[in-house]
């Protein structure tokens, strides 16, 4: 009894604050840097190694660059949303200090981000254009001042080597009744770089041990695994997804196919036999009365129950398919209590007629 207790509890808790939260965690979105003018990128090279329980990824980067020109401050602009820790950049394997952009990165002219003004510029118009920060699954960005990085150095013209380090935290979407997982690193950038060079691609996931996915297709070596490795001489993609989607057990794939709404009809519809079955016997010993008193009961308990299970179902499917449980259903229990009134209201019409007619039928014979 007191464990039925304790399920019962977890089901309303995890109901009621499931309505409330919010369905999405952002996670990390390195990307490939914006680029000065008077830099070009020749080759990138991104290694990604994937932790033990998916939680969080450490990404190595090198950019081989050419510099058109001596003194260059700026050369790479990067955008760094929300990540886990330790973002270091080193140019030819010394250290540079991190900055974060301030507001005179929204307005380029004369200030030392004026060779980054492409950014801002709209075709045939006079204005700015936030084109290619704007962010979506397609593009990847929009312009947020906390996540813009960058760093000044005096490079001399010719070939250097840019490194960069940082861990990532995973993203979180729980749209659905079990959260999936990805990290996520934007090649949008790339689309203004002078010339797109070319690109390789390793992912590192063998501590994770975990099925898992990626938007790269097919590797040229290796495989998810284990090491998986992709060279490409175009943009392959806006933004690298690495996908990671949990297993439930059978029984909880079944209650999710089901559904809550699913689970109450089954129920209420065994219960509405019994129903009908007490209105017949009801009206067999009471053939005369007005009203049946088995409809009016009914008519109340049964509609209860039914949103009972409609509203718990929610919560005790969380229960069965464990940790991995999004526990987001918006307002769910909300409305469902709000159309109480009317399915009751429903149920009491279709039993009236149901007995009106058991009624007639026993008062012709």
């Amino acid at each position: 009894m007191k464990k039925l207790s304790v399920i019962i509890g977890i089901i309303f808790q995890s109901t009621v604050f499931a309505n409330m939260a919010q369905p999405y965690w952002e996670g990390t979105l390195g990307s490939s840097p914006f680029i000065n003018q008077f830099v070009q990128i020749t080759h990138e090279n991104l290694h990604i190694t994937i932790d033990k329980d998916f939680k969080y990824a450490h990404f190595e980067v090198t950019y081989e660059i050419v510099s058109d020109k001596d003194g260059v401050k700026i050369p790479l602009l990067f955008y760094a949303s929300d990540y886990a820790t330790n973002f270091v950049v080193t140019v030819d394997g010394l250290p540079v200090k991190v900055t974060q952009a301030s507001s005179d990165f929204l307005i380029p002219e004369g200030t030392i981000f004026d060779d980054f003004a492409y950014l801002f510029a709209a075709p045939n118009a006079n204005h700015r254009s936030t084109t290619a920060m704007s962010r979506d699954q397609s593009s990847g960005f929009q312009i947020r001042l906390d996540d813009m990085l960058y760093f000044k150095t005096n490079i001399t013209k010719g070939k250097h080597i840019i490194h960069v380090t940082y861990n990532a935290s995973r993203w979180i979407d729980g749209t659905d009744w079990v959260n999936r997982y990805n990290f996520r690193y934007a090649l949008s950038p790339a689309k203004f770089w002078k010339n797109f060079g070319s690109l390789d691609v390793t992912i590192d996931a063998r501590k994770s041990n975990l099925p898992l996915q990626t938007n790269l297709g097919n590797p040229n070596q290796g495989s998810l695994a284990t090491i998986a490795k992709w060279h490409f001489t175009e943009i392959p993609t806006n933004v690298i997804l690495i996908n990671y989607s949990p297993k439930i057990s059978a029984l909880a794939t079944l209650l999710t196919t089901l559904t809550p709404l699913g689970l109450a009809l089954i129920l209420g519809g065994f219960l509405m036999v019994i129903h009908t079955i007490l209105v017949v016997r009801y009206r067999k010993n009471n053939p005369t009365k007005k009203w049946s008193l088995a409809v009016l009961i009914g008519s109340l308990i049964v509609p209860m129950i039914f949103v009972f299970t409609w509203i718990s179902s929610y919560g005790f499917i969380d229960y069965i398919i464990g940790t991995e449980a999004s526990k987001i259903h918006g307002y769910s229990s909300v409305i469902i209590i709000g159309f109480f009134p009317f399915i009751t209201l429903l149920y009491l019409v279709v039993f009236w007629i149901i007995d009106k007619r058991i009624k007639k039928t026993r008062q012709t014979h």
